[in-house]
């Protein structure tokens, strides 16, 4: 028997996989989503997905054949169909229930994965010297913006450490799809945190990939995502939103995290697997996480990303037991006050990176009970818990004792940004920002302090930096010094170079009215 398929048919078939193409960016995607879905889950739920997929098949071609084999001839066959039903309905309910249970304690197991250490002390981390939060940072940069076509984006941010500073960064990218399509991108921006107002730095380069650039190359529109996944793996995840740019001897790259999966039988859980590096010049490179650590392209740059951090935490919520969190609630919780949620990157006193989260009870209570650390340098699974002793206001109150405070505020128009841990000598302190909503005014900074709920108010007055308001912090209200553990040199460090950074712009000021000066008296002296 010949089958005759005529040229319609063909031209369907064709249009039908064009399309699935240009929406796949070449099948890349596609094939990509089920790569990732098979190395994210465990080993036995996807014999047992596969299991349920077969008989879920099976069920829908029986109820086809009952449908439409209606006549005489295939009364033999309707009766093999009801009997199949039958049996994949039974297949349905046997697999289902044990996969339903896996799936649901998997979360449990993977917890033992994660090496979980017990902290005796806070860490003490500095959640000041991060000043301004990033909305503030974006209104900033946004204002220094003049490029015709070109745009950054306030959720396309990231924050690393450089010469000890913290640095917000952001690709100057083509707006609208027409300019995606034809433009690139015309630099970086780098904005540093440590002081209001902030230091904007415009790089200027013509960049070949954005995180919005698009080329049609006949069969789909390229991106940098599909080149990515060329470089790391298909088999990989990759984190466009923990993008992070960097210069290094004078050229911009772009670190794109790669994630994959630690998976066993039971459980899975996700680990860094290294950074596609894209130069200014769209070459793209894979470095292995374990080489990163040695790249100087990745000096002050969480290793970690964030993303993964969150992912640890939310799988070590079901360290208690999977019932004992649905059914007494018995974890915590992380609560999320203003633009940028938790984790935030900080250091302590000897410059290591940490994603900090500080989690709450669930449900109505909301104290601090738990602080976690974990390293940004870190390619296993770890945490550190400290557990707070005694009652400290939480993250999600805060606002409420802002309002307290500044009765006179028209809170309609102010957004409570970042409430930002800072740790000195084991006490918990709030730095808490209070800026206009579209992020450009700095109203106050506020230090809450956790366990007394005393605030210090900072009313921005002129410029300001973290180190004005650490000063006041150590030496305390009533001007008695405080001690801080092993602070004293890198904070001198940062201080003179705040110092040595604020005579640089009041010299080149100087320098400017000089010019406009000498250019006046030229100008006098020809006519």
């Amino acid at each position: 028997m010949k089958i005759k398929i005529s040229i319609t048919e063909v031209a369907v078939a064709v249009f039908i996989l064009y399309i699935l193409s240009l929406s796949t960016c070449g099948f890349i995607f596609l094939v990509n989503a089920v790569a990732v879905a098979l190395a994210s889950t465990p080993i036995v739920l996807v014999m047992l997905y596969m299991i349920l997929f077969i008989s879920i098949m099976v069920f829908i071609g029986c109820v086809l054949i009952k449908i439409f084999c209606d006549d005489y001839d295939h009364n033999e066959l309707k009766k093999k169909a009801g009997k199949m039903m039958i049996i994949s309905v039974v297949v349905l309910v046997l697999v289902g229930i044990p996969a339903f249970i896996i799936s649901l304690y998997s979360q449990e197991w993977a917890c033992t994965a994660i090496d979980v250490g017990r902290l005796e002390k806070p860490i003490n981390v500095m959640g000041i010297q991060r000043f301004i939060p990033i909305k503030t940072a974006y209104a900033y940069a946004v204002d220094r913006l003049r490029y015709p076509m070109h745009t950054i984006h306030l959720d396309e941010c990231y924050v690393y450490y450089a010469n000890g500073s913290v640095i917000y960064n952001w690709l100057v990218e083509p707006e609208g799809f027409w300019n995606e399509l034809t433009k690139k991108c015309k630099g970086v921006i780098l904005v540093d945190a440590g002081a209001y107002p902030p230091r904007v730095k415009i790089i200027e380069k013509n960049i070949d990939w954005g995180l919005h650039t698009v080329r049609f190359n006949g069969l789909f529109f390229d991106n940098i995502l599909v080149h990515a996944l060329l470089t790391a793996g298909i088999d990989k995840k990759i984190l466009l939103e923990d993008n992070v740019e960097v210069v290094y001897n004078g050229r911009v790259y772009i670190l794109l995290p790669a994630v994959t999966w630690m998976r066993t039988f039971m459980y899975s859980l996700p680990v860094p697997a290294g950074y596609v590096v894209v130069d200014e010049d769209g070459n793209f490179e894979y470095i292995p996480i374990e080489k990163a650590k040695d790249d100087p392209r990745f000096k002050g740059v969480p290793l970690l990303p964030e993303v993964v951090a969150r992912e640890w935490i939310g799988t070590y919520q079901f360290h208690t037991g999977v019932w004992n969190v649905i059914l007494y609630h018995n974890t915590f919780t992380i609560r999320d006050v203003g633009s940028n949620p938790q984790p935030y990157l900080l250091t302590d006193s000897k410059g290591r990176l940490w994603w900090v989260f500080v989690a709450e009870p669930p449900g109505e209570s909301y104290a601090s009970k738990y602080i976690f650390y974990v390293p940004a340098d870190t390619v296993k699974p770890a945490i550190y818990v400290y557990e707070l002793s005694e009652p400290n206001i939480g993250i999600s109150k805060l606002e409420s004792y802002l309002k307290q405070l500044h009765p006179t505020f028209d809170w309609s128009q102010l957004s409570v940004e970042e409430p930002m841990p800072t740790i000195l000598n084991g006490t918990l302190y709030w730095k808490v920002t209070v800026t206009t909503k579209d992020g450009r005014g700095l109203v106050s900074v506020d230090l809450v302090e956790g366990k007394s709920r005393k605030i210090i108010s900072f009313m921005q007055k002129g410029k300001i930096s973290y180190m004005d308001v650490l000063d006041k912090l150590v030496k305390g209200v009533t001007g008695e010094t405080r001690t801080v553990e092993e602070q004293t040199p890198i904070w001198r460090i940062r201080e003179l170079k705040e110092k040595i950074t604020a005579m640089i712009e009041e010299l080149q000021e100087l320098l400017e009215q000089l010019e406009q000066l000498e250019t006046q008296l030229h100008n006098n002296t020809r006519t």
